[in-house]
């Protein structure tokens, strides 16, 4: 997928190679972040063919701009 994140070369999507997310609370188990590596890059999958969904891990509707991972910024462009 384009859309994979990684922190070397390995994602195919060249502005997504070298990067370093900053999760709110790592060491407590929050694994949200605000970071603009991941704000609104995701892909829509709420029309999937195998599994659609709508919502992040907590159920909160992604929106119109899907972040990248688990959890929708909720402060962020939804």
């Amino acid at each position: 997928s384009d859309n994979n994140l990684s922190s070397d070369t390995s994602s195919p999507e060249t502005a997504h190679q070298s990067k370093t997310v900053t999760y709110t609370d790592a060491a407590g188990g929050d694994f949200s972040t605000s970071d603009a590596d991941v704000v609104t890059l995701g892909t829509d999958l709420t029309s999937d063919s195998l599994y659609p969904f709508s919502d992040d891990c907590i159920e909160v509707a992604r929106g119109a701009s899907w972040d990248l991972g688990a959890f929708q910024d909720a402060g962020g462009a939804q």
